[in-house]
């Protein structure tokens, strides 16, 4: 079962289990800490401005990871048709190479479960018809998400585009997402942050 939160901050508990927050119109939703987890952003804009984050604990097992994917959706999510929310799905730096999360375990390497729980999410995401992802996202929008680095999270099909991030941010008010890709193992590390407004 996922675990929804009080506050604004999905905290990884260091556990298998997936921890999540929401929230509208006001405020910043965040989570960090993603080494081998997987990260779900989603947003409804106006009127109601409805978000959610989310952290998957790289150590749960698929089954799990889409029962958690289904419940969170079914939390937040209006019956009626009429509105789209946008949602990106992500894993942590161990995709980006970092040798302290590239440890094997009796399910195989990080790297290669954290692809699968990405693909748990993906696959739910694809079912659902309100979320209205990659297909649809007009053409100058698209282009302003590719150039900002940000489209890439919102493929859904498996075997595509596994991107790592160190934490993430939602703006309720305005729907702006900034990545934190930073390399918080060195003092001297810059967080390199990409901005998209989902408007």
């Amino acid at each position: 079962m996922a675990v929804r939160l009080g506050g604004n901050y999905a905290q990884y508990r260091f556990r298998p289990e997936c921890t999540w927050v929401t929230g509208n119109n006001a405020g910043v939703l965040r989570s960090d800490g993603y080494g081998s987890c997987v990260g779900l952003v989603l947003y409804s804009g106006a009127p109601r401005r409805i978000g959610v984050v989310a952290h998957f604990s790289g150590s749960m097992q698929a089954p799990q990871v889409r029962a958690d994917a289904l419940e969170i959706m079914a939390a937040v999510c209006p019956i009626a048709p009429g509105r789209n929310w946008r949602g990106w799905v992500f894993g942590g730096v161990s995709l980006n190479g970092s040798s302290s999360f590239q440890t094997l375990s009796s399910n195989g390497s990080s790297f290669h479960r954290t692809k699968t729980l990405i693909d748990q999410v993906r696959a739910v995401l694809n079912f659902n018809r309100m979320f209205d992802v990659n297909y649809n996202i007009p053409g100058p929008e698209k282009y302003t998400l590719s150039t900002q680095g940000v489209l890439r999270e919102m493929y859904l099909q498996p075997g595509n585009n596994y991107i790592g991030h160190q934490g993430v941010n939602l703006n309720l008010a305005n729907g702006r997402v900034t990545w934190d890709d930073g390399d918080h193992s060195t003092k001297n590390s810059n967080s390199k942050k990409l901005i998209n407004s989902m408007i």
